[in-house]
């Protein structure tokens, strides 16, 4: 299945997963298109402009007032903490999350944010689309 076939592209099919990029990602972005608006600076502005994160508050990396509801991982399996700690042992870096100093460093380990609200996944297509579908289209009346 292409992902760009379904409402919410990947985010309805990324397992709930929030992931805005690395920063050496979106700076060659930038470096390679010769515009500095899909640099990492310019995207760090617009996931926060775009984020409603339920987590600690984090105001350098985190927004809190747009559509798209992410919220720190719920009850992870104890598995997952073991492989982090091991990771950590192992002298990877462990960070709070991916998202922010993780992404600006040469890599690490973390929990990954969730596009979770009220226990349900909460895709792109479920934070812009649904609250404006039924809306007459532009130019009719009905």
């Amino acid at each position: 299945m292409s992902m760009g076939k379904g409402l919410g592209v990947g985010s309805s099919f990324n397992v709930m997963v929030w992931a805005p990029g690395h920063q050496s990602d979106w700076n060659h972005f930038a470096e390679q298109t010769g515009d500095t608006g899909w640099g990492y600076d310019a995207l760090l502005d617009i996931y926060r402009r775009i984020e409603n994160w339920q987590g600690a508050s984090d105001p350098h990396y985190r927004g809190t007032s747009g559509l798209v509801w992410v919220q720190p991982a719920k009850d992870p399996s104890p598995i997952v903490g073991a492989l982090l700690n091991l990771a950590e042992a192992l002298g990877i870096p462990k960070f709070d999350s991916p998202d922010g100093k993780m992404m600006e460093s040469a890599g690490g380990v973390a929990y990954s944010g969730m596009l979770v609200r009220e226990g349900r996944r909460h895709s792109l297509c479920r934070a812009y689309v649904y609250p404006v579908a039924d809306r007459p289209k532009p130019g009719t009346h009905g």
